[in-house]
């Protein structure tokens, strides 16, 4: 089977590497000729760890990023209120959490979509969908592409996704901004550590040397930011935090690489494909980062697919299996993290707040 990629991020190329392994024909085409990835850190769960053991690049993630197994609750001054256990729930081989640089995990997926000798064409957009029942793609320049099947993982905006379902809700914005950076990580910092105050704060190692900050802002409206505005806004954010938070306030700078987004989310009301073509990836469910899983649910979006494609079948039968193996679990995850960001946004009680998290993550251990 011939398999059409379209879209070069998390889900595409992950479905990149998890159908070739399966011994499908793959090509996959992106759009900027600069071909890479954006932004600071992204946190990991142990469920996404597990996924990425399938996809046999775990241990290069343990190499290049950090992982661990232990999770803290701080208040706003730094007062330690609740350490999860260290037990492994994903397997002994699994962490259960971790974080890297987004650019390292692009750099180490593409190295296994090379060493596969997948089929990849930078610089390469799909403009229009010709004929969804026999996978045809035009691409900006005039040419065609077909495929026996036709992934869109072309990220949260998706283009190919309002033209195969131009009546999908779209996204909502659920009252809250992330602000991110990347700091220098102190050595008593070995997990991924959270500070509930005005605002919840957290920091997740990406490597032995360098952490990966969030803020959760609670807001009425989605604002735009100027990019001139993101550090001293930061910074004025994080004034009400004492102890680790306060000495990283006082040092941050541009090097720091702030940015900001508005936290949107939708998931794709059922089937996620017509013809040929299927949506994968934030393209069909956005979630928060409350769960540390989207990237997880892209991974697992692509482990299905390739469980699927080893079973021999056809491809009507293998896209509506694949929406039934995946709709309620990825629903779940992102109203369960939307209900944690509500519990923040109302300020309720650390227990609350622990109870939200736990209940997602019940959702999270299963595999489908």
């Amino acid at each position: 089977m011939n398999i059409l990629i379209v879209g070069g991020g998390l889900a595409g190329m992950s479905s990149a590497i998890a159908l070739g392994e399966a011994g499908a024909r793959v090509t996959l085409i992106e759009a900027d000729s600069n071909w890479g990835a954006l932004g600071a850190g992204l946190s990991l769960n142990g469920a996404s760890m597990r996924a990425l053991r399938e996809l046999g690049v775990l241990d290069e993630v343990e190499r290049r990023g950090f992982t661990h197994d232990v999770r803290q609750l701080f208040d706003a001054e730094g007062n330690l209120q609740f350490t999860s256990s260290s037990e492994r729930i994903f397997g002994p081989d699994v962490p259960n959490g971790g974080a890297i640089m987004r650019p390292v995990l692009h750099d180490l997926l593409l190295e296994r979509i090379e060493a596969l000798g997948i089929t990849v064409r930078k610089g390469v957009a799909a403009s229009r969908v010709v004929d969804a029942e026999a996978g045809v793609v035009e691409l900006a320049n005039g040419e065609t592409l077909q495929g026996d099947m036709v992934l869109c993982a072309d990220g949260f905006w998706s283009p190919m996704r309002h033209q195969l379902f131009p009546d999908a809700p779209a996204s909502q914005f659920t009252g809250q901004g992330c602000w991110r950076a990347v700091v220098d990580r102190p050595a008593d910092i070995q997990g991924a550590s959270t500070f509930i105050g005005e605002y919840k704060v957290g920091v997740n190692p990406v490597s032995q040397d360098q952490m990966y900050m969030f803020l959760l802002e609670n807001k009425d409206e989605d604002e735009w930011i100027e990019e001139s505005q993101w550090l001293e806004r930061l910074k004025g954010l994080l004034s009400g935090f004492g102890g680790l938070m306060a000495e990283i306030r006082n040092d941050l700078g541009p090097q720091n690489q702030v940015n900001y987004r508005p936290l949107k989310v939708h998931v794709v009301p059922a089937p996620w494909h017509k013809g040929r073509f299927v949506l994968i990836g934030d393209s069909a469910h956005a979630t928060t980062p409350h769960a540390a899983y989207g990237a997880g649910l892209a991974f697992e979006d692509a482990l299905c697919l390739a469980g699927l494609y080893r079973a021999n079948l056809p491809v009507s039968e293998l896209l509506e299996r694949f929406t039934a193996a995946r709709y309620d679990k990825c629903k779940a995850v992102v109203e369960g993290s939307v209900a944690i960001g509500d519990i923040e946004r109302r300020h309720g009680s650390m227990d609350e707040y622990r109870k939200a998290f736990e209940a997602v993550q019940t959702i999270v251990r299963d595999w489908n």
